[in-house]
């Protein structure tokens, strides 16, 4: 969903469900977003856990921060992906280490996000529906939708 609306705003982007921090050595990049929440059934198709997918995570946030590279953290699919422990480990994982954060509404009732973005100076965009993250691309991309 996150490479179509980029696509519908004007920004080029690639789409790796299980990209390895390797990948960014290998090309230029200035700017990641990481999807925040899981999926037991996605997880197991690709043979991994919560403990792999952290690592992996970890990984890639700590070569986007040697390339000096933007992280984007976005949760848009809502309250559904943040029902169990994996979901809160994938939020805690990526939010913390985020320059900018995109969240659902419907995610943030607990104001998880909004209290993070305030202690650590990180700017978050709320959005009420997962086709409404165009608006936030174009005004952090500064392109038009």
């Amino acid at each position: 969903m996150v490479h179509q609306l980029c696509g519908q705003v004007g920004l080029d982007s690639e789409k790796k469900d299980l990209l390895k921090a390797d990948y960014l050595k290998e090309n230029e990049f200035k700017t990641v977003i990481i999807t925040m929440g899981t999926s037991g059934k996605g997880m197991g198709a690709a043979g991994t856990d919560m403990q792999d997918e952290a690592e992996r995570i970890n990984a890639i946030i700590e070569e986007a921060r040697k390339q000096g590279m933007t992280i984007i953290g976005a949760h848009i699919e809502g309250e559904a992906r943040r029902v169990d422990e994996n979901d809160e480990k994938s939020i805690k994982t990526v939010a913390p280490e985020s320059d900018i954060i995109i969240v659902r509404k419907d995610s943030n009732k607990d104001n998880y996000f909004t209290d993070l973005g305030e202690e650590k100076g990180i700017p978050v965009y709320v959005i009420d529906k997962t086709l409404q993250l165009t608006e936030p691309l174009s005004e952090i991309f500064q392109v038009n939708k």
